[in-house]
């Protein structure tokens, strides 16, 4: 949008109106009206939002590959920082979405599992750990965030939830691997089963 259209010129447009309005009422007179006019449009115009910045596209989705290779990244930042029971939840998380992401048939293009997956990867994960290896130890394993759990509680919990997550996703993409089992079983039973019609290939 250009500058005449822009909220900008609309704000000041406004503004040097209403400077016009005092001219008219009397409030202001000869010879100051224009500049108390031309001023009025300048403040209007900057006290007026900004146009907006067009948001960009959304990057396309990562393939199974990349993701393993960030969670090889983030095992060469995490691991050796964390207390023996968060890296076991940590390692935990990470193998279950290893498995994910070595069977890439699974994870349907586009599909709400592997949005998720992606987002665990690139997103989620890192930034629990992150937010809590930025505190000191002794503080994190000891004073409570909003009087409920030490940060180091915390974490255990996201990473509890994160690992519920990633088997949530495995069992309903495995789910929809297992529908495409059945199906391909039960038309072989249809085809060379022994109520079939044709040949069974079996006999001799």
């Amino acid at each position: 949008m250009d500058y005449a259209g822009s909220a900008k010129n609309l704000a000041g447009c406004v503004a040097a109106a209403g400077g016009l309005g005092l001219f008219f009422g009397g409030v202001v007179g000869m010879p100051e009206w224009p500049f108390v006019v031309a001023a009025l449009y300048a403040i209007g115009a900057l006290v007026a939002p900004p146009p907006r910045r067009q948001t960009g596209a959304l990057p396309p989705p990562r393939d199974p590959q990349t993701l393993r290779a960030d969670l090889t990244a983030h095992d060469r930042r995490f691991l050796g920082q964390l207390p023996p029971d968060v890296e076991t939840a940590y390692r935990k998380v990470t193998q279950d979405l290893r498995d994910l992401l070595d069977r890439p048939a699974l994870l349907q293009t586009g599909s709400p599992d592997t949005f998720v997956v992606e987002r665990m990867v690139v997103d989620y994960l890192p930034t629990s750990v992150e937010a809590y290896l930025e505190l000191p130890r002794a503080f994190a394993d000891s004073h409570l965030v909003d009087g409920r759990l030490t940060a180091r509680e915390l974490l255990l919990e996201q990473l509890t939830l994160l690992a519920t997550a990633a088997e949530d996703v495995t069992t309903s993409a495995a789910r929809d691997a297992s529908q495409r089992l059945a199906v391909q079983s039960r038309f072989l039973a249809e085809r060379f089963g022994p109520t079939s019609g044709d040949l069974n290939l079996g006999d001799r």
